[in-house]
């Protein structure tokens, strides 16, 4: 009879499955492991090698088990022929495989709605009763045995550590942003994965049980009996271990989100709360909110496009993980053929002292069956991995493909925006040069205009001078020549002229003593006071020549100096838009420099992503500690900044609370709104009184050409009546009059000041009264902050105390409490940050506020001030320029200040987003670690199984088959 060599067959693990069903149930258990296992079980563990290599093993092993059952009691002393004795216990041990078979197969039924439940703790409780339903009792086991551990690992067994552990291991969540049906999905897989291996751990020591007791001798010694029963407790207390940790890890998950959603709850109420106190304390702040809300998307853009890296970096460690689970079967499959030959070359060696007669023709019928069996389904396994292989490499490529366009779209949408900022840039700049060039050209006409009119102005003085010499020598030299004429005739005619002026006195006494009121007396009489009034109207004239003259001259030079004001507002408005432009083009430079230096940072991420493992914990250890001394530095900076503004709060003066701030604030706007009504009426007024003075002027000047375009004798009687009706015009229409305002306007703009300086210390008291209510309720809010972070702290260190206290022996339980602890310390660093962000920004509300009163005050005391001064045209138009110029400087230093908040909000979001990817990948290295840990926990129950099996091969004789409890 030739013997069957089960060493030429590929025999790969053990199976609970009798002989007998082998061939007719095939099909059926196939089917049904196929629709027992979730669908994502099986995609996870690459069709079902998890699934054959745990709970439904190959037939092969079946068959051997039931061999060393058959043979088991063939060589004992009192027993009856080999084969009823061999039928009969075939047939119960059958029974009794069956009933395993059923409680194995209803165990992942019963565990797979549990998983599906998110994760409620009635179901992390089911899962060890199911399991512990079929431990058996400890039983005779002496208090100083221990097995004996492996000296040394093999090749195989460090790679089957390495590959083994993300079967077992939660994933842990990267990204906020990943879907929450996803990462339920696979916990629920990973949950099912872990109970499976358990049940299959708890299967193959039974087996191996079942093998001891068949080949053990009737009189076994009790070592055995202890070394089973010591393995059985150190599976069971390792199964407690493993089901306690993932309870702790839920629990642990719980927490964290709850906490996550009390923080942003709270992060959401503190910015309700600072909104209203800004709306209902500046309502002039909305533009500045809608600054921040413009800023609020750019760093949202910014963090969606973190989450696309941070996305596309997951799909690539998802990747990574199914080539590591390929590879992780096809190890666990090759260590479970190399452990089914090993089996089978033990059995051949307890085969080979029995002797020839004891082997059947039926059990090589049923070894034959089986090996045909096994070997048709390790073909259609095969078959199914290698077509679930090539879908993969499919999907593999098909989405590289997709992520190299994806690539290239925004490579060149980049470039697109890019080239388009830069033409309208480009365009806009030059706009701005030619507007540049137009003004610089105007100005400098402007200059040398003024120059023209200066040189003009100093000709016209030097030809009123030359003239004014003309005339005085001209009067000299008439003065002169007239002393000599006379001088030369007087002493002729002067006895003549005695003479005749003797007769004519003579005469006139004649006519006067013949005819008193006669006419030539009276024409006598007139000719005398004509010729004195005449004299005195020349001097008028000349007088009102030289009057306008001067006040032309005046009028000129006003109008020179307003020319000079606006050409001087001119050049200062062209310097404040060029330093204007200057700074919006530092602006953007560093803003771009902020998104290069963010590009780079996402760039050496990826890249280091593609290293080797070892250098990527090297760098990120690296970097964990510059974080660390980056935060130490922060810390320190911001507790420096925080100190320095609670000293200048103490260092201010308390201010005085107000009764009726909003009532003050009510009658000021009023006061404001009507103040600007009057100005706007009195400008209007001034408007009007400039072009009436202006038509004055040209009806004056016209009235006053009109005489001397008419010239006359000056004896002439209507001579005198024209300078007569010009004089009392002139004098009517001058421009300036100061006899006009008296001491009851003076009285008046002193009470008015006085009005205005009382409610400026009105609003004093109010400002001081509000910032007093704005510190006692950030005070407030503070302590509320503080016992709220309190009451958080210590519940936290309850719960981790509790987890210590239960898991204090498991590595696992420290690393989550150094995770929890890291986590507690930078919540409580960022809650600090807000917080001095607020304080900062409050601070800089009141400075605003303050800033604004004051300028107000400023411009109602200027406004005053011009209403009492300013009184000509020339003068008001004066002191509008300057005011111009004032609003100018003041929006200048306003603007630059907003700038300067700009450029800071940026650096605090890159520096906020840099820390926040750098926490995160300190989470991921932690997780790292707790797979570490779970592989090292793996590789210990594969050594207590490799024991038992060593264990197991000693052959000694049967035992009872244990009975389910």
């Amino acid at each position: 009879m030739k013997r069957v060599r089960l060493e030429d067959e590929p025999s790969r693990g053990f199976s609970v499955r009798p002989p007998s069903s082998v061939g007719l149930d095939q099909d059926q258990d196939q089917d049904q492991d196929q629709d027992q296992t979730p669908l994502p079980l099986r995609e996870t563990f690459s069709g079902g090698a998890l699934s054959q290599s745990g709970l439904a093993k190959p037939p092969g092993q079946a068959g051997l088990a039931a061999r060393l059952l058959d043979t088991g009691g063939a060589p004992g002393p009192g027993s009856r022929s080999p084969e009823p004795l061999s039928r009969d216990l075939t047939w119960s041990i059958r029974q009794e495989v069956e009933r395993l078979m059923q409680d194995q197969t209803g165990s992942p039924e019963a565990a797979a709605p549990g998983g599906r439940a998110k994760r409620q703790p009635a179901s992390t409780v089911s899962r060890p009763s199911s399991s512990s339903a079929r431990k058996p009792g400890v039983r005779g086991r002496p208090e100083d045995w221990r097995p004996a551990a492996p000296a040394q690992k093999t090749q195989k067994t460090q790679k089957t550590q390495a590959c083994v552990s993300p079967r077992v291991q939660q994933r842990p969540q990267r990204t906020r942003a990943s879907p929450g049906r996803e990462t339920q999905q696979a916990a629920d897989v990973d949950l099912r994965a872990s109970s499976e291996l358990v049940a299959s751990v708890q299967s193959l020591v039974s087996v191996l049980q079942q093998q001891i007791e068949a080949v053990q001798p009737a009189g076994p010694p009790a070592s055995s009996r202890d070394v089973a029963e010591e393995l059985r407790v150190q599976l069971a207390l390792k199964e407690e271990e493993l089901q306690s940790s993932r309870a702790a890890e839920q629990e642990l998950q719980s927490l964290r989100q709850q906490n996550f959603l009390l923080q942003s709850q709270l992060r959401g109420a503190e910015e309700a709360r600072q909104k209203q106190r800004l709306q209902a304390a500046d309502p002039a702040a909305e533009q500045r909110l809608q600054q921040l809300d413009g800023e609020l998307r750019q760093q949202e853009a910014l963090i969606r496009g973190y989450q696309q890296e941070n996305e596309k970096l997951y799909l690539q460690m998802k990747a990574q993980q199914q080539r590591s689970r390929a590879t992780e079967d096809a190890m666990f499959r090759e260590n479970q053929r190399l452990l089914g030959e090993l089996a089978s070359a033990r059995e051949q060696l307890k085969r080979s002292w029995r002797p020839p007669g004891s082997v059947c023709l039926l059990d090589h019928t049923q070894r034959i069956a089986e090996l045909l069996d096994q070997i048709q389904t390790l073909q259609t396994n095969e078959a199914k991995l290698s077509r679930d292989l090539h879908s993969l490499q499919v999907e593999k490529r098909a989405l590289e493909v997709e992520l190299q366009l994806v690539k290239r779209e925004r490579e060149l949408a980049q470039v697109q925006t890019a080239s388009g900022d830069r033409g309208l840039e480009a365009r806009h700049q030059e706009e701005v040069e030619a507007l540049k060039k137009k003004l610089q050209w105007f100005t400098e006409n402007q200059e040398l205009l003024d120059r023209d009119a200066g040189r003009l102005k100093a000709a016209t003085a030097e030809v009123l001078q030359l003239r004014e010499q003309v005339e005085k020598l001209k009067e000299e030299v008439g003065r002169s020549s007239e002393q000599q004429r006379r001088s030369r005739v007087k002493g002729v005619d002067s006895r003549r002229l005695q003479e005749l002026q003797k007769q004519v006195k003579e005469l006139e006494l004649i006519l006067r003593s013949r005819n008193p009121s006669s006419l030539p007396a009276l024409i006598y009489a007139a000719a005398s006071a004509g010729r004195e009034e005449a004299g005195v109207t020349a001097l008028l004239e000349r007088r009102v020549q030289r009057l306008e003259a001067e006040l032309e001259s005046h009028d000129e030079e006003a109008k020179r100096s307003l020319r000079s004001m606006e050409q001087q507002f001119d050049r200062i408005k062209l310097r404040y838009e060029q330093e204007i432009c200057e700074l919006e083009q530092k602006l953007q430079q560093q803003q771009e420099g902020a998104a290069a230096a963010a590009g780079s940072g996402s760039g050496s991420g990826s890249g280091s992503g593609s290293g080797s493992w070892a250098s990527k914990l090297q760098a990120a250890e690296e970097k964990l500690q510059l974080q660390k001394q980056k935060h130490e530095e922060k810390e320190r900076r911001l507790r420096e900044q925080l100190e320095s503004l609670q000293q200048q709060l103490k260092l201010r003066p308390p201010p005085s609370p107000s009764r009726h701030q909003r009532h003050a604030q009510q009658a000021f706007a009023a006061r404001l709104e009507r103040l600007n009504q009057q100005l706007g009426v009195k400008t209007r007024c001034v408007q009007e009184l400039q072009r009436t003075v202006e038509r004055l002027q040209r009806e004056r000047r016209s009235m006053l050409s009109g005489p001397r375009r008419e010239p006359g004798p000056p004896a002439a009687p209507c001579a005198p009546a024209p300078p007569q009706d010009a004089f009392p015009s002139a004098e009517y229409l001058k421009a300036y009059q100061p006899t006009v305002f008296t001491g009851s306007h003076v009285s008046e703009v002193l009470q008015e000041k006085e009005a205005l300086q009382q409610q400026l210390e009105q609003e004093q008291e109010a400002r001081r009264a509000e910032a007093q209510r704005a510190q006692d309720e950030l005070s407030r809010m503070k302590e509320q902050m503080s016992s709220m972070r309190a009451e958080h702290q210590r519940a936290l260190d309850h719960l981790r105390t509790a987890h210590a206290v239960q898991h204090s022996s498991s590595r696992l339980a420290e690393l989550s409490n150094q995770l929890s602890a890291q986590e507690i310390a930078m919540a409580h660093l960022q809650e600090q940050l807000t917080e001095l962000r607020g304080v900062r920004e409050a601070l800089a509300v009141s400075r605003t506020r303050e800033e604004a009163l004051q300028q107000q005050v400023g411009r109602l005391m200027q406004q005053l001030k011009d209403a009492a001064d300013a009184q000509s045209p020339e003068g008001r138009l004066l002191c509008g320029l300057e005011r111009k110029i004032v609003c100018m400087e003041l929006r200048h230093r306003q603007r630059e200040k907003e700038l300067q908040q700009v450029i800071g909000g940026s650096r605090q979001t890159a520096a906020g987003h840099q820390s926040e990817a750098e926490r995160w990948q300190h989470v991921a290295e932690q997780k790292s670690r707790e797979i570490e840990a779970f592989r090292l926990e793996l590789d210990s129950i594969l050594d207590i199984l490799r024991h038992l099996q060593r264990q197991g091969g000693v052959g000694h004789g049967p035992q009872s088959v244990p009975q389910r409890s």
